[in-house]
């Protein structure tokens, strides 16, 4: 009752047991919980009932509303931990579980109470399929809109497969992940292919990206791939690569001011250090056209080494200066055309190289 916060709400839980027994064990034939829209059967056998009674083979089904579950979990509990608030959103919210299969570990009816998280996992056996689960996890993450397709765990790795999910912005049609040591210091191994699109964010999520980034507006919409590895023992460590095939970008910024538009394929990678591959992006920078490819490496350090071509057509100088306080104060004017291969390493500005043609 302490996780809680009071007696155990089944008010609406109607428990119904059939059985038989023989001299030292007890067949627990079928195990019926129903409660609303919720219902839960279970069949498994208890052996050695008059001494030391320990569950076997305990296998439940059921169908499981998560408003049907809501005041069945112990809050008290679970909002002491402080990051949990987005599991409230979730439990609130109109979608369902179907559980193929369950299957507890087998172990006695006495000690079942204390047994530890890892014999939970490790011992049971799930199957689970959603249907339009939501949650809104907060800002930075999006709201998840629609999440559904199967779960699994067995020996303590939870996994899933087929999933789909829609967020905020972001239509997800196929994910994959696995997650271990859940017990302990978990270690999760995600997939996932989507498409992004601004124009389907909720206004107020909009508004929190373009303020983060100092944005006046943002509009992006293409195809992104995605794998990435996160290991709770070494937050730091996390990696990722994936691969954003731009359709259409368009921003405009607040500091510097200025207009961008751009299309093309973004391809990126993070272990050490973050890595950006520019197979070919044409865009508009305020109106003047520009074509980029190359590589920048350990991106948002003090490494940063830009190894890029960079292609301009009669550039006009005065269009740049809302891009840099610098060029506007130098009052720079005239056409330029480029189509140079720069280095660029940001420690060892002395060895900064360009190649190729200038004119002004």
């Amino acid at each position: 009752p302490a996780q809680w916060g009071g007696p155990f709400p089944a008010s609406e839980l109607n428990i119904a047991i059939r059985a038989r027994h023989g001299a030292s064990d007890l067949d627990i034939v079928q195990l019926q919980l129903d409660g609303g829209e919720l219902s839960l059967n279970g069949a498994g056998r208890i052996t050695d009932w008059r001494n030391r009674a320990r569950l076997v083979d305990a296998v439940f089904r059921g169908h499981l509303p998560l408003v049907n579950l809501n005041p069945m979990l112990p809050w008290q509990r679970i909002d002491g931990r402080g990051d949990m608030a987005w599991l409230r959103t979730m439990f609130a919210s109109p979608g369902a579980l179907d559980i193929d299969a369950l299957q507890l570990p087998d172990a006695e009816l006495r000690a079942m109470g204390s047994l530890g998280a890892a014999t939970w996992l490790e011992g049971s056996a799930l199957d689970v399929t959603l249907h339009d689960v939501s949650f809104a996890p907060g800002f930075p993450v999006p709201a998840v809109e629609r999440l559904s397709g199967h779960v699994s765990l067995r020996k303590g790795v939870l996994s899933g497969r087929g999933l789909v999910v829609a967020l905020d912005g972001l239509s997800v049609p196929s994910v994959a992940f696995s997650v271990s040591d859940l017990a302990g210091q978990p270690k999760a191994d995600l997939a996932l292919q989507g498409r992004i699109d601004t124009a389907r964010m909720s206004r107020s999520y909009r508004r929190d990206l373009q303020r983060r980034f100092d944005l006046a507006e943002l509009d992006l919409s293409g195809e992104v791939e995605l794998q990435g590895r996160y290991d709770w023992s070494r937050p730091d460590a996390w990696s990722a690569q994936g691969t954003l095939q731009l359709d259409s970008l368009r921003l405009s910024s607040l500091t510097p001011k200025g207009e961008l538009s751009a299309s093309g394929r973004i391809r990126a990678r993070r272990e050490r250090q973050f890595d950006v591959s520019i197979d070919q992006i044409d865009g508009r920078l305020t109106d003047e056209p520009f074509t980029l490819s190359g590589d920048l490496y350990a991106l948002g350090s003090m490494d940063l080494l830009a190894d890029v071509r960079l292609k301009m057509v009669n550039l006009d100088l005065e269009k740049l200066a809302p891009w840099s306080d610098e060029l506007a104060q130098h009052h720079l004017s005239g056409r330029l055309n480029t189509d140079l291969e720069l280095y660029i390493p940001k420690a060892e500005p002395l060895r900064t190289r360009a190649r190729g043609l200038l004119r002004v």
